[in-house]
């Protein structure tokens, strides 16, 4: 396969110069959207702005100025819009409601209207819409930091149809690399997930090379995270000689301006690489720039929204029509919301439920792109668009993969079906009850080994339970005298006749059942059962003084765990 270079072509079509309808056609439009269509979308955009309520705009033109604050000060936009227009400003972004920014616009004078003023979802952070503008500058052969400042863009693979192809495709762009240079090729994000890789037969190969990608993750070893540092840290390709069983290595940052995005690997082939191969490997990470760019600008501003339309119907009491849109709810969709969580204190830390939260979004836009997850409080959220057991199978699926990849121990809750999309109060309740008592340690009906996901009806005895705890806790007169005076005497005379009793009655009323799981004899526990009755002061032939008994027992057996902020 021939790579030759043809200087001058672009086969991503990527404009020279930059300007506002460029910008709009290239993002989600319930990220950012025109508010008057009616204006001059031709100018061209040089630098992007952020300008502080406080401060002065700057007297720069063909710059994109973030008025931040607008929001608070919406009184004085009108004088910042004309004030814009009169230096040249090519567009302003604001974040305000629909009415009130059409009501302001309606006041401008005809010659200040032609500026054309964006408005930015309040679901897409200012720094997002920072690093839009500067990307997509970046792309376009421009640098954002000043303006008018432009600096030079390598030539790209040439136009041969493999490479036009390859522009459009991270693992088309791995394979054509690998044609060249005789060895594997990855694409690796900045959290170092194999994002595409090559498979071009007889490639060279190794064990690591190969694992890595089974796992679609590179193994976090030391000298894994030092190599990582120096190629984001160089601005040209770095080698790397063979080490640990791994054969040698060429690998580039992959940038957009100055925001590093990933990087590319490629494994050195039959013959030690050359400078030719090395100029490649630089302009396949700028291809790499562009395609993940692409993939940013539509897939994760919308994965942005919906998690955020997601935490806003959770804490929300009633569902906006703008919020379910979004989700996606509609009269003749199911829906159904599940919720896990992370079991122990060192695991239960924000950094590790954030990132398998990133490993369920992962999952998610591959197996179920219309479900939403979000993080709300240390627990991970999931909207799924299906029945309850179809989202009980999702979620026990997505727990054996994680399995693989933490070491921490995920439970699980689903709802029941969400009837009324107008609320999520119901769901939420639900499976929050589920998790406290699985956190507690609430047995489920699953088989040993197998993810523990439960809804409502597996753990509702726990609950009962759990429920009758809290109870006591309010009210001690409701904790049961009779297995008081038991705890009491086991307490100062270090006896167990509140475990004989909870085993007696856990082994169904067996005798020899109970004595061989408590490890005495029968006739020993029937002298414990006697002398157990005038302690308490009942008859274990009363069903009711049983029946209290029991129910007391199991509540003191199953104590929660440890209370953390997550909990709350």
């Amino acid at each position: 396969m021939s790579l030759d270079f043809e200087s001058g072509t672009n086969p991503l079509d990527i404009e020279s110069q930059m300007t506002v309808g460029a910008v709009i056609d290239r993002v989600d439009a319930r990220a950012l959207h025109l508010a008057n269509p009616d204006a001059d979308v031709s100018r061209p955009v040089r630098e992007v702005v952020l300008c502080d309520p406080d401060e002065p705009l700057p007297a720069v033109s063909d710059a994109v100025v973030l008025l931040i604050g607008a929001r608070t000060r919406y009184a004085e936009l009108p004088s910042r819009l004309v004030e814009a227009h009169r230096y040249g400003y090519a567009a302003v972004v604001v974040k305000l409601e629909e009415e009130l920014t059409s009501t302001i616009l309606r006041g401008l004078d005809p010659d200040t209207a032609t500026l054309p003023v964006l408005v930015a979802s309040h679901y897409v952070s200012w720094r997002d819409v920072d690093v839009l503008f500067t990307s997509l500058l970046a792309a376009s052969g421009l640098d954002s930091g000043g303006a008018g400042r432009e600096h030079a863009v390598n030539p790209v693979f040439g136009v041969s149809d493999a490479v036009e192809r390859a522009s459009d495709n991270l693992f088309a762009l791995c394979n054509a690399l690998a044609a060249l240079i005789g060895g594997s090729v990855v694409v690796e994000s900045l959290e170092q997930h194999i994002l595409a890789y090559s498979s071009i037969p007889g490639q060279r190969i190794d064990e690591s090379r190969q694992e890595c990608i089974l796992q679609r993750q590179v193994p976090d070893l030391p000298y894994h995270r030092e190599q990582y540092m120096k190629v984001l840290m160089s601005p040209t390709p770095v080698r790397f000689d063979a080490r640990n069983g791994e054969l040698p290595r060429l690998a580039a940052a992959i940038r957009s301006g100055r925001m590093p995005l990933g990087t590319v690997w490629a494994i050195e082939g039959p013959r030690p690489f050359t400078d030719e191969q090395e100029d490649k490997l630089a302009e396949a990470a700028q291809i790499a720039a562009l395609q993940i760019l692409r993939s940013a600008s539509t897939g994760e501003v919308d994965s942005r929204i919906r998690a955020s339309a997601l935490i806003d119907a959770l804490q929300s009491p009633l569902v906006t029509a703008k919020v379910k849109e979004e989700l996606g709810l509609d009269s003749n969709v199911t829906a159904t919301l599940g919720a896990l969580s992370t079991i122990g204190t060192a695991s239960r830390s924000a950094s590790a439920v954030d990132q398998i939260a990133i490993e369920i979004r992962r999952y998610l836009s591959a197996f179920r792109p219309g479900a939403t997850s979000a993080v709300l409080n240390n627990t991970i959220y999931v909207l799924s668009l299906d029945s309850p057991l179809a989202t009980r199978r999702l979620i026990e699926n997505m727990l054996q993969q994680l399995r693989h990849r933490f070491d921490v121990e995920v439970v699980a809750a689903v709802s029941d079906t969400i009837d009324d999309s107008s609320t999520f109060a119901h769901a939420l309740q639900q499976v929050g009850t589920v998790l406290r008592v699985l956190r507690n340690g609430a047995p489920t009906p699953d088989a040993k080994g197998a993810p523990r996901v439960a809804d409502l009806r597996d753990v509702q005895l726990a609950v009962m339970i759990d429920r009758l705890r809290d109870f006591q806790q309010q009210e001690p007169l409701l904790v049961n005298p009779s297995y008081a005076r038991l705890t009491a005497h086991d307490s100062e005379h270090h006896t167990e006749y509140a475990e004989s009793l909870r085993v007696w009655c856990e082994s169904m009323f067996d005798i020899a059942t109970a004595g061989r799981l408590l490890g005495i004899h029968a006739n020993s526990l029937r002298y414990r059962l006697r002398r157990l009755e005038e302690i308490a002061g009942v008859s274990l032939t009363n069903a009711e003084d049983v029946l209290a008994l029991w129910l007391q027992a199991t509540v003191d057996h199953r104590r929660p765990a440890p209370r953390t902020e997550s909990d709350a």
